[in-house]
């Protein structure tokens, strides 16, 4: 009976602990016309556990699971990718890129029109961003469209230290960026639910 009820407490202290420490991530991308560099961590558990993703160039590309700076397992990515589609059937993992894209496209459509949502949810993560962002389209307008819509999102973050230059001359991305930050659980969840349920109102 006692192992029975420290096995409860346990899974119930390891559920207060997913819910109520933050979650931290950081990213730094380095792209040229040349070269692509880029890593992005994300660690569960207060920096114990961390998830790791790193390309080194094009060719190149791992995810890994690290605990603390111990690193537990590694993969490259194609595999990863390569087993989701032989798991899904090739007109099902369609379907949901389909409807992935349209709820995205969805999505972004009602946070212009409520701007006050994601701005909520932006300021949620604490985000630090540096760095500089060159972009353009081979169409003028979709290039101002784009950079004035992320420029709107990198203004409701405090203190940021980013500058956004389009390029209407030609379709290019150049970066030099650093981005961290953290969040609860709870507040994400709850921000989230608000949103779904003001979007199923309209």
């Amino acid at each position: 009976m006692w192992l029975f009820t420290a096995l409860i407490f346990f899974l119930l202290y390891f559920l207060l602990l997913i819910l109520f420490l933050p979650y931290a991530f950081d990213a730094q991308l380095d792209k040229t016309d040349e070269t692509l560099s880029c890593q992005f961590n994300f660690s569960i558990l207060y920096r114990f556990l961390i998830m790791k993703y790193h390309i080194k160039n094009p060719k190149v590309r791992t995810i890994g699971l690290w605990f603390r700076s111990y690193e537990l397992w590694s993969i490259d990515d194609q595999k990863v990718f390569t087993f989701i589609k032989k798991m899904c059937p090739k007109n099902t993992y369609q379907d949901i890129r389909k409807t992935t894209i349209s709820d995205i496209i969805d999505a972004g459509l009602f946070f212009c029109n409520h701007p006050y949502e994601w701005i909520h949810i932006i300021r949620s993560f604490h985000l630090d961003i540096q760095g500089k962002l060159s972009i353009g389209f081979e169409d003028p307008f979709y290039t101002g469209t784009f950079v004035g819509f992320i420029q709107s999102l990198i203004d409701a973050i405090p203190n940021h230290q980013f500058m956004l230059t389009p390029d209407f001359t030609r379709s290019c991305c150049l970066t030099q960026s650093k981005v961290r930050g953290y969040f609860w659980l709870p507040q994400l969840l709850y921000l989230c639910i608000c949103v779904v349920i003001k979007k199923r109102a309209y």
